[in-house]
């Protein structure tokens, strides 16, 4: 990202201001590696620009979050060359609710989306930096304005761009987002791939280091969806999940890549962090169902719940604990406590009579503190556990499984507590109702499963604020 600064006394680079002088100030972080340049305005004061790799604009204080969640800080791409007027590749649908555009920060991203903004709409855009004006001398459209009202108070049918990490993935609110993440927003295309989209036929995704199973499959479900309504057909990159292909083809259908992808007709995702939280995908609502489980595994699933629970009312609940409180998770991503959750099970088991709570949960004192409310009304499936305490220098399940098991050890309780954790799921969605201490890929394979079955289902947000009615 390029800055907007005061001129310094660096010998650094003169350029002439005009409407492409990001782009020519880039060419020379390219070609050169420099990253300060003095910028002669004639019709106006002087400035420098400064050139900051994305990633470095994140406050320091969230680093070790986003690490602890995604395995990695690496979260804000580069853009070192992108086309404002690709209009193939910009995705201005993201554009269409909003009524105004409000800038609270300029530099190069913010100038670039109102440059955007005035081509392909008619909003009109509200700056409090009145150099807006020397990249827009002639628009009648932008009115400088002292202030923005509180955020608190904004409508949300006006964009903001402002200079904090709002990335909108947390809260659902798109419509406050920081400059570097609302352009990514639009111009993610041209990240992916240099290939006009007509060419395109596949896409192959990675997955990412610390998901599980659950977030495996969702993320590959989504990215198919998404992508399908292109006409491009989507595949998980071979070796690219803390799964072994062999593993995932003996229990999921998952299709394998064509003869013909190659780079001439494929976009390779190979970072799929760094797109996850965008609003294409997040507005993507993919339903699960029993077609992701390949036959015989399905068929072992429903065998299993007839004798575990056969025709008995059940009330099922998903509590997820230990690498979610390790990490320190927050705002959609933050679990309910047993504590949180036991006046609403209270009164669910006060409304409707249930011979047993079946409880899946990889947490061992979840598992405890449940038996200490509800004693033998709680059942739930043999299988190994873990505990807070255990994860003293991993904050990850899959961390803590190579630390405790080595070698061929390690692939077998892979596939085993895989194994386990797909018998719960299927469990819970085959109960009368569910409760879910918040938002996990557990939550959207359960109620895909179930296809709206349930007498009554909830999820938690305790991360949002959010009091259950």
């Amino acid at each position: 990202m390029l800055l907007i600064q005061e001129p310094d006394s660096s010998n650094s680079r003169t350029l002439p201001h005009c409407d492409r002088i990001f782009h020519l100030a880039l060419q020379h972080v390219v070609e050169n590696q420099e990253t300060r340049f003095h910028i002669q305005n004639p019709n106006d004061e002087d400035y420098d620009l400064l050139y900051i790799p994305n990633n470095d604009t994140i406050p320091a204080q969230y680093l070790p979050v986003i690490e602890n969640i995604l395995g990695t800080t690496h979260f804000l791409p580069d853009y070192l060359k992108y086309d404002e007027d690709c209009d193939e590749k910009i995705y201005d649908s993201f554009l269409r609710p909003f009524k105004s555009l409000e800038v609270d920060v300029l530099d190069e991203y913010s100038i670039a989306v109102t440059r955007c903004v005035l081509r392909k709409t008619s909003m009109p855009v509200y700056c409090t930096d009145a150099r807006i004006l020397w990249f827009f001398p002639n628009e009648s459209r932008i009115e400088v304005v002292d202030s923005l009202c509180n955020r608190t108070e904004k409508d949300k049918s006006s964009l903001r761009i402002t200079n904090w990490l709002d990335i909108g993935f947390a809260t659902g609110d798109y419509s406050i987002l920081g400059s570097a993440v609302l352009f990514h927003n639009l111009f993610f295309w041209q990240l992916l791939t240099d290939l006009p989209l007509s060419r395109v036929r596949y896409i192959r995704t990675s997955s990412y280091p610390t998901a599980g199973i659950g977030a495996t499959i969702s993320l590959l479900y989504k990215v198919k969806k998404i992508f399908a309504s292109y006409g491009i057909r989507a595949y998980l990159e071979p070796g690219s999940s803390h799964y072994s292909s062999a593993l995932l083809s003996r229990y999921f259908n998952f299709d394998p890549i064509p003869n013909d992808s190659d780079a001439s007709n494929t976009i390779f995702l190979d970072d799929i962090i760094t797109f996850s939280y965008l609003y294409f995908f997040y507005k993507a609502k993919v339903k699960l169902n029993y077609d992701i489980l390949n036959p015989d595994f399905r068929k072992q699933l429903h065998q299993f719940k007839d004798d575990f629970i056969g025709t008995q009312r059940c009330l099922g609940i998903l509590i997820r604990g230990t690498d979610y409180i390790v990490s320190g998770v927050s705002a959609n991503r933050k679990q309910a406590s047993v504590r949180e959750m036991v006046p609403m099970i209270d009164t669910w088991l006060s409304e409707r009579k249930y011979d047993r709570i079946f409880l899946a949960t990889e947490d061992a004192d979840v598992l405890q503190e449940m038996k200490r409310f509800y004693g033998g009304l709680v059942v739930s499936i043999d299988q190994e556990r873990f505990t807070v305490s255990e994860f003293t220098d991993v904050k990850r399940i899959v961390d803590l499984e190579r630390k405790k098991y080595p070698g061929e050890e390690y692939e077998q309780k892979v596939e085993e507590l895989m194994v386990k954790y797909f018998h719960s799921l299927y469990l819970l969605s085959q109960c009368d109702s569910f409760l879910c201490s918040g938002e996990c890929s557990g939550w959207d394979m359960v109620t895909g499963f179930n296809d709206g079955r349930f007498d009554k289902s909830y999820k938690f947000a305790v991360g949002l604020e959010e009091s259950p009615e």
